[in-house]
């Protein structure tokens, strides 16, 4: 996306350059047909100045864009909800408890091992965000949920969630299959709050079937 915002500039500065190089040509020639000279001149000004301020208001609405703050999540959490974490349940219904959830929720499952308290989640499809009309960032995350049994009558959760994303320029329905075999690439530790709230929204579901 930088590289493309770079070439965009110095294409809209080459092209600026040579209109405002063009009008002052026009202006420095004496007038051969009255006031004809001087409006081809100024028509060549304007025309770059309405470049300027397309170009200033594409590369500002592209910045805002790409630097905006964490990604918006689909899934609503309750506001000033706090996980527990511990939970006065033995280990072998909390982990039934998090398997049923989880089902409710139609979240495939990678791989499970009760004895070693772990569960991985296979990825789920997150949401996109289009930047501008040239590319799209698209999420997936996946869960990792791991179970300690303190005592008896209760039980330690700790979830963790890896978010990923990728972005492919647009261009044609071809260009983006091809772009599509990108790989995801860790964002986590740039999305934390994202991240964040994807695991408390477990945490929550979790709860609420207690």
């Amino acid at each position: 996306m930088k590289i493309l915002l770079r070439s965009l500039t110095v294409a809209f500065i080459i092209l600026i350059s040579s209109e405002f190089s063009h009008a002052i040509e026009i202006f420095k020639q004496p007038p051969k047909e009255g006031k004809v000279m001087r409006t081809t001149g100024s028509k060549s000004f304007w025309f770059a100045s309405v470049l300027t301020i397309a170009f200033v208001i594409f590369a500002v609405y592209g910045c805002i864009s790409v630097t905006t703050g964490p990604a918006t999540t689909k899934l609503q959490t309750t506001q000033g909800f706090v996980t527990k974490k511990v939970y006065n349940i033995g280990y072998e219904q909390m982990w039934d408890k998090v398997m049923s959830v989880l089902r409710k929720e139609r979240i495939m499952l990678s791989q499970t091992s009760k004895e070693n308290g772990i569960i991985q989640t296979d990825y789920i499809h997150g949401w996109e965000k289009d930047i501008a009309a040239i590319s799209r960032t698209t999420y997936r995350y996946k869960y990792q949920i791991a179970f300690e049994k303190i005592n008896p009558s209760q039980t330690r959760v700790e979830i963790t969630c890896k978010l990923e994303a990728k972005e492919f320029m647009k261009g044609g329905s071809a260009r983006e299959a091809v772009e599509q075999l990108r790989p995801y690439e860790d964002v986590t530790y740039k999305q934390q709050q994202s991240a964040n709230s994807l695991e408390i929204w477990l945490y929550e579901q979790i709860e609420k079937s207690l």
